[in-house]
């Protein structure tokens, strides 16, 4: 069930760091989001291009959204929030890069109520 979105700007994430990331956010957001490992779909974006501000040429970013299922609490999604900005920061610190760089994540409800899910084996 939990969706995440990993969105980065080329210069400061590789995609094999991206996919590290990935599979580093599924192992330790599973317990704190009482959910199982399996169920976890990450969407990398390697963004090529991005405009911040004013548009600084050299500025990056990283987004990170996660959807999660309605029903847990704020403080669980805040403690997601904090734990998936704190792997961020240590992928991004691993590249190296020293451009000026953005860090965000947002967490947000699915409603359950409309969430489908097909699997196929």
């Amino acid at each position: 069930m939990p969706q995440i979105t990993i969105e980065f700007s080329h210069e400061v994430i590789a995609v094999e760091d991206a996919r590290r990331l990935a599979f580093d956010l599924h192992a330790i957001l599973a317990p704190v989001l009482d959910t199982e490992l399996a169920s976890f779909k990450t969407r990398l974006a390697r963004l090529e291009d991005v405009v911040i501000g004013p548009g600084s040429s050299d500025e990056a970013m990283v987004h990170v959204e996660l959807g999660v299922l309605t029903g847990r609490s704020p403080a669980i999604k805040a403690q997601a929030a904090d734990l998936i900005l704190e792997r961020v920061e240590a992928c991004v610190e691993r590249r190296g890069s020293r451009r000026p760089l953005q860090m965000t994540v947002e967490v947000r409800d699915m409603d359950a109520a409309v969430y489908r899910k097909a699997t196929r084996a």
